[in-house]
């Protein structure tokens, strides 16, 4: 939505001008990636550890956090945000990206 904050500071005239985004579920990939294009080693660009455990409390899957009215907000607002990731804007479709070790 064009009223979104994030929206407002990632486009200039209703065009993006971010050409790629990093997810954090991809993070040391994607980071690896942006640093070949500007021909570092992979590996080179440090990143801090955090969230690096499976952690046992996080059973519940994304979509018992969302009833429909909570999920039609963020399709409403942030669906570009979405859309730009590849995300689905279904939450049954989601998995946590802490369900697996982030390094």
């Amino acid at each position: 939505s064009q009223s979104d904050i994030d929206w407002q500071a990632c486009h200039i005239d209703g065009q993006p001008v971010i050409d790629r985004y990093l997810k954090l579920e991809n993070l040391r990939t994607d980071v690896d990636a942006l640093g070949a294009s500007w021909g570092l080693s992979p590996g080179c660009i440090k990143l801090p550890a955090s969230k690096t455990k499976v952690r046992a409390a996080d059973d519940i899957p994304v979509a018992a956090y969302f009833d429909t009215e909570s999920a039609d907000i963020l399709r409403r607002n942030q669906d570009w945000l979405f859309e730009a990731g590849g995300y689905s804007l279904d939450p049954q479709d989601v998995t946590r990206a802490s369900a697996s070790i982030v390094e």
